[in-house]
Order: C-alpha cells, then structure tokens, then sequence
C-alpha cells in the first residue's frame, strides 16, 4: 500500500510514483502485480481507520495506492506485448 498525507497533490504523486516502482520491481522478480487506486475508499469508514490504528499509521495519511502482488500459476507464461506496426511512431 502507498500511503500519503493530506497535504497536497505532491504526497499523492510520490505515492504512485512509490507504487509504480514496486510494481516494477515486483515483476523483476516474477511477480505479478495488480494496483487498486481506490485506496481513500476503503479506509475511509471506521473499520479501515480501525485497521490504519492498528497497523500505528498516522490518522493524517490515507491510502493512495493498493496493489496486489502474486506468483503466477506454474506453467503461465508472462504476457507478451502486442506487434508493433513497423515504422509507425505516435507523437502526442
């Protein structure tokens, strides 16, 4: 989980940027991984900030960030980019 005050947008974008390179770091290691942006959501209510309590985060930080990490199935092969057109470049 990325975790980030209420400060400001900065906290929030460092946290994905945290998450983005966990997820990347994860499948260095042949770990899939999945993100839930719908963090402030889920601990929101009292049981999530029962949970925050519990696991001694500050009540001024909110979950920006979940993610969902896993080992594939044996015998799953890691998925493989689509063909790319050659000589075709898309600039925006």
């Amino acid at each position: 989980m990325a975790l980030s005050d209420l400060a400001g947008w900065r906290g929030r974008s460092a946290a994905c940027g945290a998450a983005e390179n966990m997820m990347l770091a994860a499948d260095s290691l042949g770990i899939g991984s999945c993100y839930i942006g719908q963090g402030w959501a889920a601990f929101a209510n009292p049981y999530g900030q029962q949970i925050l309590r519990q696991w001694k985060i500050r009540p001024d930080y909110r979950a920006v960030m979940q993610l969902l990490l896993g080992y594939p199935r044996p015998g799953d092969r890691h998925p493989t980019g689509k063909p790319r057109k050659a000589g075709c470049v898309l600039r925006f």
